[in-house]
């Protein structure tokens, strides 16, 4: 029996005009299927929420070992580079070569900025979009300031322990 069945048996054992109830057997048996279906889906939600954590739990932890070995990895290649210094290197299982390439470095930041603004260059400068703090917004309207496009919304958040 689905929820909305149940709800429905249990109006039609309600006097429409006295709102008295005519079956109190029924009424019973329909109130305790309802709360064990109730109480069936509170605890296979709590079981889904309890394997999801467990999961997320898992690969954070899977996350952090492999930002480790990453690490671990490049200053291998790193030390490799340093003791090989260009030389390329071969064996049967494995194979070290080098590549040439270049990098944008720049000492000073603010300096390039500068120039950059003054001369024209805003095509080599990127600008953040703005974002709303919502908690500063929120204040504002609590303390009676009309705020465009914002409001404070109520609402009813299902909690399951």
């Amino acid at each position: 029996m689905k929820l909305y069945e149940i709800d429905q048996r249990l109006e039609q054992l309600i006097d429409p005009d006295t709102g008295e109830l005519l079956d109190l057997e029924a009424f019973e048996a329909l109130r305790l299927a309802r709360e064990k279906k109730i109480e069936g889906m509170a605890l296979w939600y709590k079981n889904v929420s309890a394997e999801a954590a467990a999961i997320k739990e898992e690969a954070e932890a899977l996350t952090r070992r492999g930002k480790s070995l990453e690490k671990q990895a490049e200053r291998l290649r790193s030390y490799i580079g340093r003791i090989l210094d260009g030389e390329k290197f071969s064996t049967a299982r494995c194979a070290v070569t080098f590549r040439a390439s270049t990098a944008l470095e720049v000492a000073d930041p603010d300096a390039l900025i500068d120039w950059a603004e003054k001369n024209g260059y805003d095509g080599c400068l990127s600008y953040n979009t703005p974002e709303i703090r919502k908690k500063e917004v929120r204040e504002l309207l609590e303390r009676g300031v009309e705020v465009p496009a914002a409001q404070i919304v109520k609402k009813k958040n299902v909690r399951i322990t």
